[in-house]
């Protein structure tokens, strides 16, 4: 029974890994489970979403979602492998379970801890992976101490169990090849009727919830439960091209990667706050990458700065934004757009100018305890809690009591 619970439990986890690596590539634009949400003037991030664009989002180098997804299949694959096992290859088998399982689980809790303490935020599918995870070792492990022998001993018992196990595998294997299928239609396009009962959803939407019913059902604030950043200036560099009055006391910080979905809501968030406060406030938009993909994208940013077109670069790699890593020759045709010299952005690719620079601040920039993207910093106070929403009106709040705060 035990190792039938492993093998199911196994197939919840390849079919979870599944799911979180759809999301994932859909960048969790309707949350951790996919639930559609109303698309508003605002930028909310999903726990989900914050914890695989994060640095723990790896394993060695290999994405987590790839890494638990050949974890539940390894499990499963000696689960099944147990039926056709006897004697001393069975207990080989039993050991290696729970060796696994329990190296999984110790992996879990790490990943907890740092989802919860670290970046402070609630992952609902990471939480369901780590709760298949420590039923599956529960029972091996329970089973282990009592010593409880797997044995089949007739022809009609192993029949079944290969029955079950099969039967099993076939559902799970229909699910995730369903989600893959519904994923890839939806992906090439909604059908007409689909697209216009959205569309009207989505006006009606708009126009019955604005910025302040988001603002009191999720209020922007400051966010109580980081500590201020002492040293936020040494996150600022006197080369940094600023946006607004880079005299003004008062300084906004937005961390992003290019590539990071939650990151291009944000920035369509600040725009108009920028041109709103441009004369009283210093806006700075600091590029924090969250995967190696993002490294060119970042060089390239500080290569266009050097010929004053930084900020066209930034908007132009957001309109860009691809889950797909981005080639050569598409970036140099940003930068073309950009009105960049080719031939200095060419030179300066090939000599990777700038790339010392990027891996220095970003190592720079977790030392000062920030580990994930989008980050906005107002003087050195981090905006907003994780579960909030972002608003055109909250940011304005805060500026205003910060301008305040300041005699401005």
């Amino acid at each position: 029974m035990v190792n039938r619970i492993t093998f199911w439990v196994a197939l919840f986890g390849i079919l979870l890994t599944t799911f979180m690596w759809i999301q994932k590539q859909n960048g969790f634009d309707n949350g951790c489970f996919g639930m559609p949400a109303p698309k508003v003037e605002a930028a909310s991030v999903s726990g989900c979403q914050e914890a695989m664009e994060s640095e723990s989002g790896d394993f060695l180098g290999v994405d987590n979602v790839v890494a638990g997804f050949f974890f539940y299949t390894t499990l499963g694959v000696l689960a099944f492998a147990m039926l056709f096992s006897s004697g001393a290859v069975t207990k080989l088998i039993g050991n290696l379970k729970l060796g696994l399982s329990g190296g999984g689980l110790v992996f879990s809790f790490y990943l907890m801890y740092v989802l919860f303490f670290d970046l402070q935020v609630t992952c609902k599918l990471c939480i369901l992976s780590a709760t298949a995870i420590a039923t599956m070792f529960g029972f091996e492990l329970t089973n282990f101490l009592k010593k409880r022998p797997f044995v089949l001993e007739t022809a009609e018992e192993k029949f079944r169990e290969l029955s079950i196990f099969s039967f099993s595998a076939f559902v799970v294997g229909a699910l995730a090849l369903s989600g893959q299928f519904l994923t890839a239609n939806g992906n090439a396009g909604s059908s007409s009727a689909s697209g216009d009962v959205r569309a009207t959803v989505n006006e009606v939407i708009e126009q019955r919830f604005d910025q302040s019913f988001l603002t009191m059902m999720a209020p922007c604030e400051i966010d109580d439960s980081k500590m201020l950043l002492t040293a936020w200036q040494d996150l600022l560099d006197e080369d940094d091209p600023v946006m607004g009055n880079p005299n003004s006391p008062v300084k906004v910080i937005d961390l992003f990667d290019p590539n990071c979905p939650h990151c291009k809501q944000v920035h369509n968030v600040l725009k108009p706050i920028v041109q709103q406060y441009g004369d009283r406030v210093a806006f700075y938009y600091k590029p924090f990458p969250l995967w190696q993909k993002s490294i060119a994208q970042v060089h390239a940013l500080w290569l266009a700065n050097d010929q004053g077109r930084y900020f066209n670069m930034v908007e132009l790699l957001f309109q860009a934004q691809q889950k797909e890593p981005m080639s050569q020759d598409q970036l140099f045709q940003i930068a073309r757009s950009a009105g960049l010299n080719m031939d200095t952005f060419k030179q300066g690719v090939e000599s990777s100018k700038y790339i010392k620079k990027v891996s220095e601040y970003k190592e720079r920039t977790k030392n000062a305890g920030i580990s994930s993207a989008p980050i906005v910093l107002l003087n050195g106070n981090f905006v907003g809690k994780k579960s909030q929403t972002l608003t055109n009106q909250c940011l304005s709040k805060l500026i205003e009591e910060e301008l305040s705060r300041n005699g401005q």
